[in-house]
């Protein structure tokens, strides 16, 4: 229920899936440059990684106003940094109601599932510069996929994830073709630009694709985010695509 002095962006945009809540408020960009953040004159800042203050810059933002640092360990997991947000705003009984809201949304939804399409696996594939990217087992929506809903991880995203650090992870179209989800999840970027990469005979080989299981999505959607809102809004997607 709080709401930012000015809301996250890069150059290309804003995070579109929270614009019910954010579209009137002016952007900063997402590494916080010292005098984009005095200009606003902000009463607290609560900065996520401990990378974002590194090399004095703890002290310089302090100077603005009383500075909070999440930590990488808090950050990375947005259940842990609700809470804390929570706990920081004096909003702790929120910041839960939030969170329990949440987990009954997602075992509510994860009976479904089991119910729908018991011992089927799905994947979430990102179309980037004509590049595929999958998403970790284990990192954003994948946690939302194979943790909070208990759905099956594929065998290849197993093995890209046990190699790689990111929340997506680079996956060739070899690779790709051998990927044994029954359900696909793609986030296509590339839609402005004619999605090239979907014409390839590689990818429509994978077998999803072949069975018309993929459930497309823009850029703009909350694939590429975690959090409450992104999260829900995840579990929602896929109720609507598989359980129907």
């Amino acid at each position: 229920g709080v709401k930012p002095v000015a809301q996250w962006s890069v150059a290309n945009g804003t995070q579109e899936y929270l614009q019910d809540s954010l579209k009137d408020l002016p952007t900063i960009p997402y590494d916080l440059p010292l005098e984009a953040v005095t200009s606003f004159d902000p009463d607290l800042l609560i900065i996520g990684s401990n990378s974002a203050v590194e090399g004095g810059k703890y002290d310089q933002y302090a100077k603005i106003a009383p500075t909070f640092v999440l930590g990488d360990e808090v950050n990375n997991d947005w259940r842990k940094a609700l809470l804390k947000i929570g706990e920081v705003l004096h909003k702790s009984d929120e910041a839960q109601k939030v969170l329990d809201d949440y987990e009954k949304k997602a075992a509510d939804a994860k009976a479904k599932l089991e119910a729908a399409i018991p011992g089927k696996s799905v994947a979430a594939v990102w179309l980037v510069q004509g590049k595929f990217y999958v998403v970790s087992d284990k990192l954003s929506s994948g946690a939302v996929l194979y943790k909070d809903l208990g759905l099956k991880a594929p065998e290849v995203v197993k093995e890209i994830s046990a190699s790689g650090a990111g929340n997506w992870n680079a996956i060739s179209l070899e690779k790709l073709a051998d990927l044994d989800a029954d359900y696909l999840i793609l986030v296509n970027s590339d839609k402005d630009s004619g999605s090239a990469a979907l014409n390839d005979a590689l990818w429509k080989s994978v077998p999803a694709v072949k069975n018309g299981n993929v459930y497309e999505y823009p850029k703009s959607s909350s694939w590429l985010y975690y959090g409450p809102v992104a999260s829900s809004q995840m579990v929602d997607n896929l109720l609507k695509d598989i359980v129907k």
